[in-house]
């Protein structure tokens, strides 16, 4: 029955799977008070991975399985989109500490050292480049190319943005954890922005592994600007700027038939 379902509504079924799996892992958390088990982040940032999985080796088998996984192979890309990916979220946050800082609103002091920090979110930092791993998975090399197939690259990315963003919603609830200050408007917001970088990316290398440098670039870019609410203001107004200014205009342009590695931007 539960097959017969997901052959059915494949997409429908890996959200349903990614949010249950993401959510129910969040419980003990939620009980719990302050962050205890770091474990379960992995679980939780997994759950988009192992809903992909599920839903293509029940609808393609093996090779599905293994075609999907490819993608974390693929890194030989032009060079520029290894730039984007790397150097971008830390450049337009390092502008974003100077512009606040000529303003006379001096950001505020960095993170402290990971050895520092207390061994519970040392671990956390550790393990966010494989967090970004299980995530993109599931965001990239499942969800993003069968709704752009039926929405078109704009469309696609707000409706993945939108989703984005709720699956985070649990983090807005547990104590300790930087989300619990957020605005979920404005996270929501940029979230959308984002996922249209993200589809740029990966429509032009179909690559996972590409993807996931840039999410994990993008998660290390917020402990750069040391938590300062000022200049996560300005990182969040260039990126949007950048989107209007590029993005928008290279999304709207029609196909060229080349190969996705090898498109223009």
């Amino acid at each position: 029955m539960a097959a017969r379902l997901i052959r059915r509504f494949p997409l429908v079924a890996f959200f349903f799977l990614a949010f249950s799996i993401s959510w129910g892992s969040c419980i003990p958390f939620l009980l719990a008070g302050p962050v205890t088990l770091p474990i379960l982040f992995i679980v939780g940032a997994s759950g988009p991975t192992v809903a992909a999985l599920i839903v293509v080796g029940v609808t393609g088998g093996k090779p599905g399985i293994l075609d999907l996984l490819s993608g974390l192979l693929r890194w030989r890309v032009p060079f520029r989109w290894w730039a984007v990916a790397l150097a971008g979220p830390p450049l337009l946050m390092a502008a974003s500490i100077g512009i606040q800082a000529a303003t006379g609103f001096p950001p505020k002091p960095p993170h402290v050292p990971v050895p520092a920090l207390p061994l519970p979110i040392a671990i956390f930092l550790a393990v966010l480049p494989l967090a970004a791993v299980f995530e993109e998975i599931g965001w990239r090399g499942y969800a993003q190319t069968r709704l752009e197939s039926r929405h078109g690259p704009v469309l696609a990315a707000v409706i993945l943005g939108i989703l984005w963003a709720c699956w985070h919603l649990p983090l807005f609830l547990i104590p300790g954890l930087s989300h619990e200050h957020m605005s979920f408007g404005p996270y929501l917001a940029f979230a959308v922005v984002l996922c249209l970088w993200f589809g740029w990316l990966y429509r032009r290398t179909r690559s996972i592994l590409l993807a996931s440098v840039f999410h994990t670039s993008i998660n290390l870019s917020g402990i750069l600007g040391g938590g300062s609410p000022g200049a996560e203001l300005i990182f969040g107004a260039l990126v949007v700027l950048l989107t209007l200014a590029i993005l928008l205009p290279c999304s709207s342009r029609p196909r060229t038939g080349k190969s996705p590695v090898q498109q223009d931007p």
